[in-house]
């Protein structure tokens, strides 16, 4: 026995230690083999169902959905280039599609400022007699060359 104790000091870890560490790490190498029985898929991972806002036909309806987070109001034509600021260029799309629309309308007014484009068309697209649009395509060109820049928003 103090010979076994004297080899264990020799490699600086008692023989019992030495023991429990191997049995750990031969638990660690087998566990892999073992099926867990199976976790329902984490709620991030669940693929989402697309919103449908076709019962959305009036602006009391879409107002709700803000104050609940699921839609923006926007300025249909955006008043960052040149679109009106009234009631009649109001609409409504989701959080996630007003986060793409600002990031086309920056790079629009970077355009505008270079004179790169002088024209914007947008044309909202609608699903029945929903208020809130499908998708929203944009285009910028120049009305002195050819060409343009187009990108389309899908909204629902």
């Amino acid at each position: 026995m103090a010979d076994q104790s004297e080899r264990a000091g020799q490699r600086g870890m008692p023989v019992g230690m030495r023991r429990t560490v191997l049995r750990g790490l031969a638990v660690l190498l087998v566990l892999p083999l073992f099926k867990w029985p199976s976790d329902p898929t984490p709620a991030a991972a669940q693929e989402v169902p697309p919103p449908d806002f076709s019962d959305v036909t009036t602006r009391a309806a879409a107002r709700r959905l803000v104050r609940e987070g699921r839609l923006v109001e926007i300025s249909l034509f955006p008043v960052e280039l040149g679109g009106p600021d009234d009631q009649r260029n109001t609409s409504y799309i989701t959080p996630e599609a007003a986060f793409v629309r600002a990031m086309v309308i920056g790079t629009f007014s970077r355009f505008l400022e270079d004179d790169t484009i002088d024209q914007v068309r947008i044309l909202p697209e609608y699903k029945g007699a929903s208020i809130v649009p499908s998708r929203i395509a944009m285009e910028a060109s120049h009305s002195g060359q050819e060409g343009s820049i187009r990108t389309t928003i899908e909204v629902w």
